[in-house]
């Protein structure tokens, strides 16, 4: 009942699992749609049902320690589930009896929330945190993993060319840091906060730092190389939602315009 591995469900096992119960959802719902349990699974109640419990599981990970991974525990990643299968529902069935420009927002804006729900969940498997130690006599080429449990190599080289850290002009309290990186032979600008996107799925964060206290000057600093495949599928879902919600709103406020005597 622990955490789940969720590299278990890395490409191509994740979005394969994905199409195969959306095809098996369409198959129930156009065969056995008129069943009492499909019904409610698809029903507003559940839906109900299914947010609560999501605002739930929220408010007790919030509490939880992050070394509790809650948001691969059973409890809540079988809510997703459920979530998910819910919308698919939910979008099949409309999707079988479209008829006016309003069900085309509807789905719009449910299968972009479904979309921007199963790339985080598939996505999970894919993402790799990798943290690298980065000096400036030698080009790192491996990372520590996530679970800092071994070393794996990386993809880019790189190096410590030059670190600053800015301070208060009233206190000399530091108010960011910065760092000059060599990737792969081009120095680069990276900061707290603003991280270095190093290709489509490859993003460089500045983590902390080491001072050699013999010279008085950063040695290394802790860079943290996130890949996040679907974070661009997860970006189109997230659109897709804001335009199909704006898109419902705007049409609703016409017909009460309309409506008005």
């Amino acid at each position: 009942m622990g955490p789940i591995d969720v590299t278990l469900f890395a490409s191509p096992i994740g979005w394969s699992v994905g199409v195969a119960v959306v095809a098996l959802l369409y198959v129930a719902e156009k065969e056995w749609g008129d069943q009492s349990w499909l019904r409610f699974l698809g029903s507003p109640l559940m839906a109900c049902w299914l947010l609560g419990l999501t605002a739930l599981w929220c408010i007790i990970g919030s509490t939880i320690p992050e070394w509790a991974q809650f948001s691969t525990s059973w409890p809540f990643v079988v809510t997703m589930a459920l979530l998910l299968t819910h919308l698919a529902l939910v979008i099949i069935h409309r999707m079988r009896q479209f008829a006016t420009r309003r069900d085309f927002a509807f789905l719009l804006t449910h299968l972009g929330l479904w979309i921007a729900l199963f790339s985080g969940m598939a996505g999970a498997g894919d993402t790799k945190e990798l943290y690298a130690v980065v000096g400036r006599t030698q080009e790192t080429t491996s990372a520590l993993n996530k679970e800092k449990e071994r070393m794996e190599p990386i993809s880019h080289s790189l190096k410590l060319m030059n670190f600053k850290i800015e301070t208060h002009a009233d206190n000399g309290s530091p108010v960011q840091y910065s760092a000059t990186i060599r990737i792969d032979g081009t120095d680069c600008p990276l900061a707290v906060n603003h991280p270095y996107s190093i290709s489509w799925d490859e993003d460089l964060y500045l983590m902390n730092y080491e001072t050699d206290s013999r010279v008085g000057e950063v040695s290394s600093c802790l860079l943290l190389l996130v890949c996040q495949p679907w974070k661009y599928v997860s970006l189109i879902g997230i659109l897709m939602l804001l335009a199909g919600t704006i898109w419902m709103m705007s049409a609703r406020n016409r017909r009460r315009k309309e409506a008005r005597p």
